[in-house]
């Protein structure tokens, strides 16, 4: 059984509250997507699923694509369309942390959940992840909740940069799943 993930179209915006700190302070709701906000690209997985991401490449660019927090391997990867197909996967798959995703083309990773955590996976051509090209993987939030305290010289950092240090992805502790006050455009991450 594989959680699949499909990398695409939608523009990774910085929320206002670090999503780490919203994976720590909302409880049960942390399980949930809706908290985080869309403009982050979550996705909740659970650790011991064996995860699967596709990356459809539409542009004639190549990406080289990076997943923190993990070593994953390179099930397929080619030009064109992937079919799905489980036929021609290699026995021994490449393992990596950074693997370019051919121009008009596609790329299959896959690794084990096995390090809780909000972990990025992003291009890494800095142009392309200041873009956005990037989604957010926030492994067992329940975990990290009874496993991870955030030191005091964290928190007064973020005071001094006035950024939300609990609740949704807008700072919301109360109603988590209203996400109308996050950065969920552009406008909204810049001010205007």
């Amino acid at each position: 059984m594989y959680s699949i993930i499909i990398f695409g179209n939608d523009t990774y915006i910085t929320p206002k509250v670090p999503t780490l700190y919203t994976a720590l302070t909302t409880g049960n709701d942390a399980l949930n997507s809706i908290v985080y906000g869309p403009a982050v690209n979550p996705y909740i997985i659970h650790s011991g699923e064996v995860v699967q991401i596709i990356v459809e490449n539409n542009d004639n660019c190549e990406h080289p694509m990076h997943l923190h927090g993990y070593s994953f391997q390179v099930v397929a990867r080619g030009t064109g369309t992937w079919n799905g197909s489980e036929s021609s996967l290699p026995q021994y798959p490449v393992v990596r942390d950074v693997v370019t995703t051919p121009p008009s083309g596609y790329l299959v990773i896959r690794f084990k959940a096995d390090n809780p955590g909000v972990w990025m996976y992003h291009c890494h051509m800095v142009l392309h992840l200041a873009a956005g090209m990037m989604v957010t993987l926030v492994e067992s939030p329940d975990i990290l909740q009874s496993t991870l305290t955030v030191d005091q010289q964290s928190l007064a950092l973020c005071r001094e940069q006035m950024t939300a240090t609990a609740g949704n992805c807008a700072g919301d502790t109360v109603n988590v799943f209203d996400t109308r006050g996050c950065n969920n455009n552009l406008e909204d991450a810049n001010g205007t």
